[in-house]
């Protein structure tokens, strides 16, 4: 039999890309290439810090394996000031249908040739998968193939997604795959119920056979313990905080834990000795320092699931994650593999206690409690049965009549 040919589209796609969506899009593709013919449709960019950018070449390419298309963006985001008098119109939703739709499209990737390319090549995937409801790769080319579309959300409670082009979007593909119950829970909210059916799935976790603290502490100069950061550096993800309330640990502790960021900066780092910028590194060096870490900190408020913490979980490493994001919170209490904090005294507590020398049995058993979880429920042969039955899903249902996509391009 022919296997089934799928298309992934998302906003940016490369194994340089830093981002958690980009990246859940990536490992899926990848690991579903097994069972599918996969082809990969993006945009020409790399970075993103302020907007997106025609970085890598235009055409096709080959990444481990799999063909991806990439497309030029368009037209470049406005200048600061321009684009935020739009955004302050449309969050506090007193935009024209007009405004609304050049919003999105200032939000970007901007790829005319992409949303060209499925609507002519529509007829030849069986499913289209699009990742992230908010950039312009979802939500301009989603529309066109609705009846055979699987939109991968990883929204959370963020401005842009209470704003009116999204009070219908969430209705439009044949099935909503979302990464935790909690997401499943907030879009049923925000959509007052009223959305495609949905069902969660997550992501699998494949530690790299190449895994060895040693080599990593090695390679980057860090001779002992230490406090791990990985992701974007930048205050979206609440690094700005993480800085401060760290800073604010006694000199004695920081000296022991110095604080390690892995990823590209977007932003300031202090220049102080206790904190180590490493930058990107490949996943065998990633596994490796979240194996050498006493404790991963995750201080993002708004996160649909957090692809790090299983990461860290699956070496035995314990966490502490932002109690204002509902949804690492219960992610770590359904793993029962960290803590959380509220404010700057909680993290220094968090901190004490998973360092405490008469408390180490409590930071052992947390991160192995991690571990048994992410081996029981995110195994990548779980993870793709749960995308093999989202297939079947959408397949099964392609033939059912669908309220023609136009009606959201036309109000957005």
């Amino acid at each position: 039999m022919d296997r089934p040919r799928v298309a992934f589209v998302v906003q940016r796609y490369g194994e340089e890309v830093n981002g958690g969506a980009e990246a859940h899009c990536r490992l899926v593709a990848e690991r579903m290439s097994r069972e599918w013919e996969v082809e990969v449709l993006t945009s020409r960019a790399c970075e993103y810090i302020e907007r997106f950018e025609n970085d890598y070449p235009e055409g096709l390419a080959v990444v481990q394996g799999i063909p991806v298309r990439r497309f030029n963006i368009d037209r470049l985001r406005s200048e600061a000031a321009v684009f935020s008098a739009l955004d302050q119109k449309v969050l506090q939703r007193r935009s024209s249908i007009e405004e609304d739709r050049e919003w999105l499209r200032e939000i970007g990737p901007d790829c005319g040739g992409l949303h060209d390319y499925v609507r002519i090549h529509a007829a030849e995937f069986d499913v289209i998968v699009c990742y992230t409801y908010l950039y312009a790769t979802t939500t301009l080319t989603l529309p066109i193939v609705r009846e055979k579309a699987i939109l991968v959300p990883t929204a959370h409670d963020e401005p842009p997604i209470h704003t009116r082009p999204f009070d219908t979007f969430f209705e439009l593909p044949r099935l909503l795959l979302c990464s935790t119950p909690e997401e499943e829970s907030f879009l049923r909210q925000r959509t007052a119920g009223a959305m495609a059916p949905s069902m969660v799935a997550g992501i699998g976790v494949d530690i790299p056979e190449e895994v060895d603290p040693q080599v990593f502490r090695g390679r980057y100069n860090i001779p002992g313990k230490y406090f791990l950061y990985v992701g974007r550096i930048q205050k979206a993800k609440g690094v700005d905080t993480l800085f401060d309330y760290y800073l604010g640990l006694p000199p004695a502790v920081r000296e022991t834990y110095p604080l390690v960021l892995l990823g590209k900066a977007a932003m300031e780092i202090p220049g102080s000795p206790d904190i180590r910028h490493v930058g990107f590194v490949s996943e065998e060096e990633k596994y490796s320092a979240m194996a050498g870490a006493t404790l991963l900190v995750a201080p993002s408020q708004f996160e649909s699931l957090s692809m790090v913490l299983l990461e860290a979980w699956a070496v035995g490493t314990p966490v502490i994650v932002n109690g204002q994001c509902d949804v690492l919170v219960r992610q770590v209490l359904r793993a029962n593999g960290g803590l959380w904090y509220d404010n700057r005294e909680e993290f220094w507590a968090a901190i004490g206690l998973l360092t405490h020398p008469r408390q180490r049995f409590v930071a052992g058993a947390l991160g192995q409690n991690g571990k048994m979880f992410v081996q029981k429920f995110y195994g990548w042969d779980t993870m793709a049965g749960r995308f093999q039955n989202a297939f079947r899903v959408v397949k099964d249902n392609n033939s059912a009549i669908a309220r023609d996509g136009r009606e959201f391009l036309a109000r957005s």
